[in-house]
């Protein structure tokens, strides 16, 4: 033999040698019938002994918590604050949202709208650490319940 197949033999994994041996098992079995039929038996063999790696042990007394969250575009926040001020704060905070609604408002009115020019770019930073704070938030939540490192 050479090298290369001894390198292939040893990398075979236990997977590969159970389902290798089922069909061999189904081969040896059926002889005499055709190649069709013996794929045919041999796949629904194949299909019951397969192990899932990604199931987990139901019986630990925690229950397992996913959370199905994407963090929020930092960069997205604060253009959307920039050019639309409080309407697009609504993406990084509701909260900052309808303030900045309401002081645009009252503002508005004894600035005659001048406050507008200043409060994009309060908004814009507003949307920054609102996002940066949420973002921060669900890694924590994330690392706390050990989905990721």
């Amino acid at each position: 033999m050479t090298t290369n197949e001894n390198a292939s033999q040893f990398t075979k994994t236990e997977d590969q040698k159970n389902q290798s041996a089922y069909q061999e098992q189904a081969v040896s079995s059926d002889a005499g019938s055709h190649p069709e039929t013996t794929a045919q038996a041999a796949a629904p063999q194949m299909e019951n002994t397969s192990v899932n790696p990604q199931v987990q042990e139901t019986a630990s007394s925690e229950p397992q918590v996913i959370i199905v969250q994407t963090p929020k575009s930092v960069w997205l926040a604060v253009v959307l604050a920039f050019f639309f001020g409080p309407l697009g704060l609504l993406y990084s905070s509701r909260f900052g949202a309808i303030f900045m609604f309401l002081v645009c408002i009252i503002g508005g009115y004894f600035t005659f709208g001048l406050i507008l020019l200043i409060m994009a770019p309060i908004c814009a930073l507003w949307a920054y650490i609102a996002a940066k704070d949420f973002n921060n938030k669900l890694f924590e939540r994330l690392r706390a319940s050990g989905q990721i490192g």
